[in-house]
């Protein structure tokens, strides 16, 4: 059965929280980029179920969200390392943070922030970032429950060649 992107976010999601934090179950609300249609079509694929009051990965849900994981892993390893991107990408291992949460371009020695439609939003210097805004060295970044602190390292423009003797 093949499922979206907001369903394989979940499953990551509850992977990383089961196997690696070492939760047993998951509260509904943990599971931020699932919506109701997206948990519905994952129980009905029999990938999770319900226990007491949390979601549990099944026996079959639980290989496909490692899978899921170590294919998003790669991936990036892939990107960063092997292509060697000029692009740079940051994971958050945030229940609060979507993979597709923010995103920061830089021009020149220009920045700026902007929120990529997260549910849970994007601030800067404590205001939701509601449209692209300029960063400056020293801006504090709030994405989830993690605080990010925007620095800004050498000075734009030409280098200068060491002169030999």
């Amino acid at each position: 059965m093949e499922i979206g992107e907001k369903a394989e976010e979940a499953l990551e999601t509850l992977w990383i929280l089961t196997e690696e934090a070492k939760k047993p179950e998951i509260a509904p609300e943990d599971l931020a980029e699932a919506d109701k249609e997206t948990t519905k079509q994952l129980l009905e694929a029999d990938y999770i179920s319900l226990s007491g009051s949390g979601i549990i990965l099944t026996e079959k849900g639980r290989p496909l969200a490692r899978d899921i994981v170590r294919r998003h892993r790669l991936s990036e390893r892939l990107l960063l390392d092997v292509l060697d991107l000029p692009e740079v990408r940051a994971r958050i291992d945030s229940i609060r943070v979507s993979r597709h949460h923010a995103r920061i371009s830089v021009a020149g020695c220009r920045a700026v922030l902007e929120d990529l439609g997260s549910k849970n939003g994007t601030f800067m210097r404590g205001e939701r970032v509601e449209a692209p805004v300029e960063l400056a060295d020293g801006d504090r970044i709030t994405i989830g429950e993690v605080v990010l602190v925007f620095r800004v390292t050498g000075i734009p423009g030409s280098t200068q060649t060491a002169q030999q003797s």
